[in-house]
């Protein structure tokens, strides 16, 4: 058996996690189901992965071999233990610690209780992860609760060798001396049984019952259950040479497999003491004949994919129901192998100290020249025909059965031995048409009855170097030779069409008929259309790109014809040839359709999948590519004939060989994979889903990641989709090996849904969804009763303005006017200051601009009472703020454009709130209008010059200076003179120039400097300050 092998180079973000979480439920598609069968672990596995195919199990699906070492992804290139757990992911163990694995990328694991050289890993029924260490103890891993055993917990040995777990829920723990054991209150105990107290424990398995079999370094094995050693054979007691491993039939209770050091296999029981051992040959060994070679035991026994596999530590096989060996050839892992899991899609995992992490995974193109007495040679055609595969080479023909069974003595292949075949071709009348192209045989053809005959220039033919045949309209064979077509009807060439009928170029590569027309496709000389007995060309002044056409093809569902030329695709549409623009490739061989929209292009580089009426309707559309990387065997041969059955099977003509690919069903779906969000990230604390699978975050988490994966291990790359309800507008939809962790912030509180869902790479419809809840507790501006009393308090606000304008208006009460004034003013002030507490950086502000306004004012001769009217409007410009969150408005750093509109807002909220007290209307324009600019720059509505109320003229000056002669948490205040010449060179542009007329007058009496200003301050460069006051 030959096994196809790729190296893959993984790519993707190393995602930090070390624990499980909600998982999409797994279930079983409508096509291709999955057929589980439950291992002695409890552990389900599928028949239709790497496993299945590797053993013959299936004609559907090939496989390959994929291998990761520290070259391409893998951290490390030791791997002592590899482990698949029921949520989906990948954990290998090896020298360097612990690595997870999701299908893209490998991540090595951190713990606080430290993860050092790992030897043993399990997962037990409560989904603990268990790991045992080479010098550290052992450790269980929940979700974020971490347990750990060593020295310090009674530990004779803190080397773990194997772990498992009885039917009672006890972890079983093999140290190198001795057995422990952790009850379910996760305490730990000694298994004090004198015969098992000091000894090296090698292996531990358990069977379907929870009964544990394990070997010692002695060559021992024993038997426990209910904690108790049942059985104990030393070597001597079994007669079967030094036992390394063990593990009990999952098909038969009772009965086991034990792998010696010499290389052997027995099976057998405990009840007759392993007397009646029936030995199984591996590699042609026999215990009779062979010593014992410590260099090659067998280190593995396990059951997958319905198998039985027998590991040795340069070799991997699995046993057939007649317990016959079957070796794994050409693998290239074949040294210190000592692990081997499977996968819940049924690939398998193995794990070498010396090599790394491979997989044998499924594969949609399957090889079917991986068999024996099958030689990887170039091929140039394939055929079925008569339940037959005819394959066409470079030195004659080789025939298959269905099951790809070479067919000895064929006489057709007898025929054309040692002739290069260039094309085969079915007719209509159960014949088939053998294009050769060297030996002088012609054109060969292969009679319904089995009668080989050939046509060749002794029979008319202008060329006995046949290039291609095309089946006619009425059923004639048209054929592409190098000395041009040639039409034959009943055996007999009927006419040809060359040199002397009017071809310049009879070099014929490929042949169409359309409307009664023949195309003829050559080699370099473009496109020569036959129509009776005119000859009319195309070349490049008709729209061609290329002279050289390596195919034509009717699609008489898009009404065009395509041509693939030597350097794009085309098609003809009306007897214009146009240029699909959009291709991503230009060295391109054949196109093939699916019985959906899709094309299929063969291309040097692989296959080149796109929906048909892109091509000729968009100047870009998506594709999808498939190269080595994606499973293909190899690479289709140039100018190769391929043969595609009546249900959409490829056989493709490949440059090693032949491989299929079923394009009617490639994107059909066979299982569900695995979706699972196993926690949330805020503020660099991980949130795990609770009893009820619900993500809860603290009102304080600001950034939040979610860890979201598709855990696939196949050849496919799923388009995966996610949403965050509630924050993302859109669905976004990337590449399964594409995601990443997406961030999200400024989340305001509330319950969202996070959905991950698979959508169909054809059709674009979502196969499978699942759902994960997060709640967020909301924060104190967020609460409605919070939000109540805002409104209360600005509404008191309002009533006590209102109040102070009647009572300002009243002469009859002057004495209660002013007490009322100077209750009012210190309401106001205190309302200021509640504005000024949500904004950290401007402590004061609102006061200090309230003072800047009525010195202004005074300069500029109001009297005393629009003075103080102007004083409580400046206490109030900023009300607006309230309505800013927290976590913009005190934000450190730069804004971002959503967070500054934000910002902005406060102007506009602050009028909303104050528009509606008709008896002092300046009041909402003060909140409104104070970043309003005299050329027009300003916000929110832009006003130019005397379009910008007086009393925001006067604040937008106040308002300048104390952003700039004020101290912040961040910043020391500005330098007394350079905040003025900033103020006067904004003059006409930012600021009204009279108002700040007044305010140099005020400066050159003294004012605005601060009492303990002693000409210090920044002097740095004002460019910043500028442009943010700009804005």
């Amino acid at each position: 058996m030959k096994v196809k092998i790729r190296v893959m180079a993984t790519v993707g973000v190393l995602l930090l996690a070390m624990t499980m979480g909600i998982v999409g439920v797994l279930e079983t598609g409508d096509e291709g189901a999955l057929a589980e069968a439950v291992s002695a672990s409890g552990s389900s596995t599928s028949v239709v992965g790497g496993g299945a195919a590797v053993t013959n199990q299936t004609d559907e699906l090939g496989y390959s071999v994929d291998v990761y070492d520290a070259t391409n992804g893998l951290p490390t290139s030791d791997a002592n233990v590899v482990l698949s757990t029921k949520d989906g992911f990948i954990w290998v163990g090896g020298y360097s610690g612990l690595i997870r694995h999701d299908g893209t990328s490998f991540e090595r694991q951190t713990s606080p209780s430290g993860i050092t050289s790992v030897n043993a890993l399990y997962e037990d029924t409560r989904r603990y992860l268990w790991i045992g260490t080479n010098d550290n103890g052992v450790l269980a891993i929940h979700k974020d609760k971490s347990w750990k055993y060593d020295y310090t917990d009674g530990l004779r040995s803190s080397s773990i060798r194997s772990i498992t777990e009885d039917n009672n829920g006890n972890i079983i723990i093999g140290t190198t001396e001795g057995i422990y054991y952790v009850d379910e209150q996760m305490e730990i105990h000694a298994l004090d049984e004198p015969m098992i107290n000091d000894k090296y424990i090698e292996n531990l398995k358990a069977d379907a019952k929870g009964t544990i079999y394990g070997c010692d370094s002695t060559g021992a094995i024993f038997m426990i259950r209910d904690l108790k050693v049942l059985a104990y054979l030393s070597v001597e007691d079994l007669d079967a040479g030094t036992v390394r491993t063990i593990f009990p039939d999952p098909k038969n209770e009772g009965m086991l497999y034990i792998g010696t050091r010499a290389g052997t296999v027995g099976y057998g029981s405990f009840d007759d003491k392993f007397k009646d051992v029936k030995w199984i040959q591996i590699s042609g060994k026999s215990r009779e004949s062979e010593e014992e070679d410590y260099e090659k035991p067998v280190n593995v026994i396990n059951y997958a994919s319905n198998r039985i596999w027998v590991i040795r530590d340069d070799m991997i096989g699995w046993l057939d129901d007649s317990n016959g060996y079957h070796v794994l050839e050409n693998l290239p892992m074949n040294s210190s192998i000592n692990s081997m899991e499977e996968d819940y899609e049924g690939n398998l995992w193995f794990a070498s100290v010396r090599q790394g992490v491979m997989k044998i995974v499924a594969n949609k193109f399957s090889d079917i020249t991986d068999h024996d007495d099958l030689d990887d040679s170039v091929v140039n055609a394939t055929c079925i025909h008569n339940d037959r595969i005819y394959i066409g080479t470079d030195d004659g023909m080789q025939v298959l059965s269905k099951d790809y069974t070479p067919i000895k003595g064929d006489k057709l292949a007898a025929y054309l031995k040692g002739t290069r075949v260039r094309c085969l071709m079915e007719d209509d009348n159960g014949g088939m048409w053998i294009s050769t192209y060297t030996n002088d045989l012609g054109l060969v053809y292969l009679s319904k009855t089995g009668v080989i005959s050939s046509l060749t220039v002794n029979n008319g033919l202008k060329s006995n170097q046949i290039r291609s045949t095309t089946l006619g309209s009425d059923g004639s064979i048209l054929a592409a030779t190098n000395g041009g077509l040639a039409i034959i009807r009943n055996n007999k060439v009927e006419k040809t069409i060359g040199y002397d009928e009017g071809m310049g170029n009879t070099v014929v590569l490929t042949v169409v008929e359309s409307d009664g027309k023949y195309y003829l496709g050559t080699d370099g000389g473009g496109i020569y259309i036959v129509d009776g007995n005119n000859i009319t060309h195309m070349g490049r002044e008709d729209g061609l790109t290329s002279d050289v056409i390596l195919r034509m093809k009717n699609d008489e569902k898009r009404g065009v014809t395509w041509i693939i030329t030597s350097n794009s695709i085309q098609y003809m549409k009306d007897g214009a040839i146009k240029t699909v623009e959009g291709f991503p490739y230009t060295n391109n061989y054949d196109i093939y359709f699916d019985d959906g929209e899709n094309a299929w292009v063969v291309a040097s580089n692989g296959f080149y999948v796109v929906k048909a009426r892109d091509m000729i309707e968009k100047e870009k559309f998506e594709y999808l590519h498939y190269d080595y990387t994606s499973g293909l065997p190899c690479m289709a041969t140039v100018n190769a004939y391929s043969a595609q059955d009546k249900l959409g099977k490829l056989y493709v003509a490949g440059r090693t060989g032949v491989f299929t690919i079923d394009i009617n069903r490639y994107f059909e779906k066979t299982h569900d994979i695995k979706l699972t969000v196993p926690y949330v990230e805020a503020d660099e604390e991980r949130y795990y889903p609770d009893y009820e699978g619900v993500i809860r975050l603290p009102s304080s988490a600001s950034a939040v990641t979610i860890y979201g994966f598709a855990l696939t291990y196949s050849m496919q790359n799923p388009r995966i989709r996610y949403f965050l309800d509630g924050v993302d507008k859109e669905a976004n939809t990337v590449f399964k090996k594409d995601m990443q962790p997406v961030r999200y912030t400024n989340i305001s509180g509330g319950e969202f849904s996070y959905e991950l869902s698979v959508v169909n790479t054809s059709t674009g419809k979502i196969q499978q969804t699942t759902q994960i809840k997060i709640i967020k507790e909301k924060s104190l501006y967020e609460e409605l009763w919070f939000m109540v009393l805002c409104i209360i308090l600005a509404l008191a606000v309002v009533a006590v303005i209102v109040r102070l304008y009647i009572v300002r208006k009243t002469r009859a009460y002057v004495k209660k006017q002013e007490r009322d004034k100077l209750l009012i003013r210190e309401i106001v002030e205190s309302f200021s200051k509640t504005i000024d507490m949500k904004d950290k950086y401007t402590k004061g502000h609102s006061a200090r601009v309230a003072e800047y306004t009525v010195m202004l004012a005074r300069e500029l001769g109001y009297d005393e009472e629009k003075v103080e009217q102007y004083h409580n409007i400046a206490l109030l410009h900023d009300i607006g703020k309230i309505g800013v969150p927290e976590e913009v408005l005190n934000k450190q750093g730069k804004l971002t454009d959503e967070e500054f509109a934000i910002i902005k807002s406060h102007s506009a909220q602050g009028y909303n709130v104050l528009k509606n007290i008709s008896i002092m209307p300046d009041l909402a324009i003060g909140a409104g209008a104070h970043h309003e600019r005299p050329d027009g720059k300003g916000y929110p509505n832009g006003l130019k010059g005397d379009e910008i109320p007086r009393v925001a003229q006067i604040i937008a000056v106040a308002d300048t200076f104390d952003a700039m002669y004020s101290d912040r948490p961040y910043r020391k205040r500005m330098n007394f003179d350079k905040a003025v010449s900033i103020i006067q060179e904004v003059s006409g542009t930012q600021l009204t120039p009279d108002v700040v007329d007044a305010f140099m007058r005020i400066v050159k009496k003294g004012g605005f400097r601060a009492p303990d200003d002693d000409g210090g301050g920044s002097t740095e460069d004002i460019n910043n300050i500028r442009k943010s006051y700009d804005k």
